[in-house]
């Protein structure tokens, strides 16, 4: 039965000459302490043969990365297949049967199909037990290699797989070589550094024993960023808004990378717009919880760098600061490589506020309430203390709203 599973899966993925299949079998077992991952390819056209190769040799040489985990590759699967008396070597129903599973002490395969119909790609993933029965499957498609390996990622993350720090190189139709990207990688956008921050999943929100906790901080959620983004790497500074707005509203005024202030939400939402009249993307502020996303770095502390707030002094500018802002990336970045997400000025998010929007988030790309009197600012500034800078600190302010405390930082969406 599960032959026929396979071979029917199969008839369908050669549904036309532009049809595109590989499959990868990740294989688990935990021997002395050791996870031993099998790892299988076969390309089945070589339309998109580099893109199957590419994914192939990174999974491997990633997960040969890994603490406490040994590989058996393609061609050690062969190997094995071949000892075992198999003929059909490159037939997906003979890939592996429950005998060489046995003998390996392997338990568990992820089965995963790649295809492209019509400029659309379709992934399917079977997990299946050491009886070859599926247990487990999963079905996404996506428009572009980037956004299918981004989904691909964080499925497979889901799993205890986590590819999303892997770069990939693909070959376009006119064979130039393309870079897909990682989180941390940096590009600039109309004279304005961003830095990529790939999807993903975290815990939204704070514990209550933190320092500075709030009751619209909780409970802390399940949060789910579907697509990757690209967000600044510091706070919009003034000569950047100069140059857009021709003028500049700050109260601090003594060096150009300081960053603007005095904007109100609205400011921003101008700022923004002159920026998307350009034609070269689409920019925008980033919700909450892409904010807090690209700020915590897969950390669930208070911080992004753990729960001492003295080491807070080596990360941002808070507690007065001299009494004034200062330029922006001075102190260290975070994981990804953005500066003062704590810190400098407290920056506007796209979202309406609600204290009990928590309660009734949405796990999937939360976009805040659909209505409301204010807007959200996250990460606190040089005046604030300790307890107010922190990844899951978050307050409201009219969007009328301007101060020496208040500025913002850009989404490029992908």
């Amino acid at each position: 039965m599960q032959s026929n599973l396979i071979k029917s899966s199969f008839k369908w993925l050669n549904i036309s000459n532009c049809l595109i299949a590989f499959l990868f079998f990740f294989a688990c077992e935990v021997r002395d302490n050791k996870h031993v991952y099998g790892l299988l390819k076969n390309v089945n056209s070589d339309i998109d043969f580099e893109l199957g190769n590419d994914i192939y040799c990174y999974i491997k040489d990633f997960l040969s990365e890994q603490k406490g985990v040994s590989i058996l590759g393609y061609e050690e699967i062969l190997t094995l297949k071949k000892s075992a008396g198999m003929k059909n070597m490159d037939k997906i129903d003979s890939e592996l049967n429950r005998e060489i599973m046995l003998q390996n002490r392997i338990d568990r395969i992820y089965s995963l199909n790649m295809s492209q119909i019509k400029g659309i790609y379709f992934i399917s993933v079977k997990v299946l037990n050491n009886n070859l029965e599926i247990i487990g499957m999963m079905n996404f498609t996506a428009k572009s290699k980037e956004k299918l390996i981004d989904r691909l990622s964080n499925e497979l993350d889901d799993r205890g797989l986590e590819i999303n720090e892997m770069k990939f190189s693909v070959e376009n139709r006119k064979g130039e070589r393309k870079n897909i990207r990682k989180g941390g990688d940096t590009r600039t956008f109309e004279d304005i550094e961003f830095v990529y921050i790939p999807a993903g999943k975290f815990k939204m929100g704070a514990q209550s024993t933190e320092a500075g906790f709030n009751l619209d901080e909780i409970p802390i959620h399940r949060v789910v960023i579907t697509k990757g983004f690209w967000i600044g790497k510091y706070e919009v500074t003034q000569e950047q808004w100069q140059a857009l707005m021709g003028s500049n509203p700050s109260h601090f005024k003594n060096d150009k990378n300081l960053p603007v202030e005095m904007v109100s939400w609205f400011d921003v939402d101008d700022f923004i717009g002159k920026l998307n009249g350009k034609g070269k993307g689409i920019f925008r502020l980033p919700t909450e919880a892409e904010w807090e996303y690209a700020c915590r770095c897969g950390t669930s502390t208070m911080y992004f760098f753990g729960d001492d707030r003295i080491e807070l002094r080596n990360y941002a500018w808070f507690g007065d600061s001299n009494g004034a802002t200062h330029p922006v990336g001075l102190k260290k970045p975070n994981p990804w490589g953005l500066y003062d997400m704590y810190g400098n000025v407290w920056e506007w998010c796209s979202d309406w506020y609600d204290e009990r929007y928590y309660l009734v988030s949405a796990v999937i790309d939360p976009k805040g309430p659909s209505s409301g009197t204010q807007r959200a600012k996250k990460g606190g500034c040089w005046r604030q203390y300790s307890n107010l800078c922190r990844s899951a600190s978050r307050f409201p302010r009219p969007p009328t709203y301007t101060s020496p405390y208040m500025g913002f930082r850009l989404v490029r969406e992908e």
